[in-house]
């Protein structure tokens, strides 16, 4: 990941030589860096309008806390800093977010190497029997990009995370002791609960009911940090160190394993917006819609009406007059006939029409008539043009007009019939209503009254049938509840022999069928079972 000589110190850490390291030997932080600001430059000579900010943050994880490796108060070892920052939750932009790390501006590649090499030479790193500059904690270098276009707000907004892990180790290869074996502890529970997270991770893009399986972020600072670059709206990279010695080969398979498990972890990246540019963007595009509908709703108007809309009610001064109440083909073009004989002088108003056709029951239907030629334009009935061009000014013969054939005031008065009779006809129906209400009722009531006297009947036959009469009965009554317990029990009589009736015929109809099949599987008729089959229906032989 960085590529750097380190110098070993006796008695000392390793200490790192940025400026001594070749450029062919670099890492992939320095080449994503010199990379990210050419890719920035290209799109500003492309589109001068559009401007690039990128922000620079480092810190490290070591022993399950947080240092920022750009702040000297935590170099210092203070004891303030002792326990690290703390992970907050933004509200602002739905992650998590180091509190009061340092972010640096940076306009050019170079000020971000400085940056990025200044915090190298603050990283922990010691040597043990594997390597000579073991890194002793995660590294987790983050970049924001921010484009703007146009002097506005912000558009929109990326985040590359750069993760340096420590290798996990055995103590039994390492050697360590003291101070060196508990950093070793620290680095493998984190590498553990990463490789929770990603097999977790792994399931849940696997299966389709994975939008609730459980990944536990929280076990660890590293996992919680990574929770947007390793299953949030971005692309995730994993690269593996593996060893060619035969030594290593059980580490070299693990993590080959850890990685391919990383790499089925499916994303789905999203374009992280400013909340406000996000809403001046669609408030933007709702008021052109809006404008686009007035446009076409103004088209229409002017298509209906043949007019154009007066000024005062396009700047919303003045509200609009009420047009006149005119036929339906008012609107259409005049004749030239018509228009001829409007702008002819009239000495006297348009004679009235014959008392036949005032006085006529049934409407005529409407005609039109073009005339044929100029002196037929000159006679009276030329004279009042069906289309004017302008409203006629009301007169006792010009308040009626024809829709259809038919004056207003026989509409009118056909309306009026109209809802008359609809007004009898929901009176008449509330009517009938109440009538079959009253008469359901009645019914109701007569059901129960018969009950009641058939139940008292049967009670008296009991009673006579049991009693002879006695126990206060009237004079007159044991004849006639005799021959009502008689009746009674020649009906019960008459029930049950039916009901054998019905018994025998089913005993006949399986009978039969079992005859059927019997001669059809044996070739005999079988003995004692011809007519009623009473092995089949189960009832004794008769």
């Amino acid at each position: 990941m960085e590529g750097f000589v380190y110098q070993a110190v006796p008695g000392k850490a390793p200490q790192v030589k940025p400026g001594s390291t070749p450029s062919e030997s670099l890492g992939l932080v320095p080449r994503s860096i010199e990379g990210l600001f050419r890719r920035m430059e290209s799109k500003a000579e492309t589109d001068s309008e559009q401007l690039f900010t990128l922000r620079l943050s480092f810190l490290q994880i070591y022993n399950e806390r947080i240092f920022d490796l750009l702040n000297p108060v935590h170099l210092s070892g203070a004891t303030t800093a002792a326990a690290g920052l703390r992970l907050r939750w933004n509200s602002r932009e739905a992650a998590v977010s180091v509190e009061n790390l340092f972010v640096f501006e940076c306009r050019t590649p170079e000020e971000a190497l400085g940056y990025y090499k200044a915090g190298v030479r603050n990283r922990t790193v010691a040597s043990h029997q594997m390597n000579q500059a073991s890194s002793r904690s995660h590294s987790v270098l983050m970049l924001t990009v921010e484009r703007r276009s146009g002097g506005e707000r912000l558009e929109h907004s990326a985040k590359l995370t750069l993760v340096d892990l420590a290798g996990s180790e055995r103590q039994a290869a390492t050697g360590a002791s003291g101070r060196t074996l508990q950093e070793s502890v620290g680095i493998n529970q984190s590498l553990f609960v990463l490789r929770k997270v990603i097999t977790s991770l792994a399931k849940k893009s696997a299966s389709k009911s994975g939008s609730f399986a459980f990944v536990p972020y929280r076990e660890s600072k590293l996992t919680v940090l990574l929770r947007d670059a390793i299953g949030g709206s971005g692309y995730t990279l994993m690269l593996a160190c593996l060893s060619t010695l035969e030594a290593s080969f059980e580490e070299s398979l693990s993590t080959l394993h850890y990685a391919c498990t990383a790499g089925s972890i499916r994303n789905r990246p999203a374009v992280n917006l400013d909340p406000m540019s996000q809403l001046v963007r669609r408030l933007r595009q709702e008021v052109q819609s809006l404008k686009g509908q007035l446009e076409a709703a103004q088209r229409y108007v002017i298509h209906l009406t043949g007019q154009p809309i007066p000024l005062e009610v396009l700047q919303g001064n003045a509200a609009p007059p009420e047009p006149p109440m005119l036929p339906p083909y008012a609107c259409s073009a005049p004749s030239p006939a018509a228009s001829a004989t409007a702008q002819a002088p009239q000495a006297a108003p348009a004679p009235a029409p014959p008392p036949q056709a005032a006085q006529a029951p049934q409407p005529s239907p409407r005609v039109f008539r073009q005339p044929s030629d100029a002196s037929e334009e000159a006679t009276p009935r030329a004279a009042t043009p069906r289309a004017p061009a302008a409203p006629a000014p009301p007169t006792p013969a010009s308040s009626k007009y024809e829709e259809g054939g038919v004056s207003r005031e026989l509409l009118e008065e056909r309306l009026l019939d109209a809802v008359a009779s609809l007004r009898q006809c929901s009176s008449e129906n509330f009517a009938l209503r109440r009538s079959l209400e009253q008469a359901v009722e009645a019914r109701e009531a007569a059901q129960q009254q018969l009950r009641a006297e058939r139940r008292a009947a049967l009670a008296a036959a009991a009673d006579a049938a049991g009693g002879g009469g006695s126990g206060g009965e009237p004079a007159g009554a044991g004849p006639e509840l005799a021959a009502l317990g008689t009746m009674r029990a020649s009906m019960f009589y008459d029930v049950l022999v039916l009901r054998e009736l019905r018994e025998f015929e089913q005993r006949l109809v399986l009978g039969s069928v079992y005859i059927r099949e019997y001669t059809k599987v044996n070739g005999t008729v079988p003995e004692n079972q011809i007519l009623l089959g009473c092995k089949v229906s189960g009832c004794r032989p008769c």
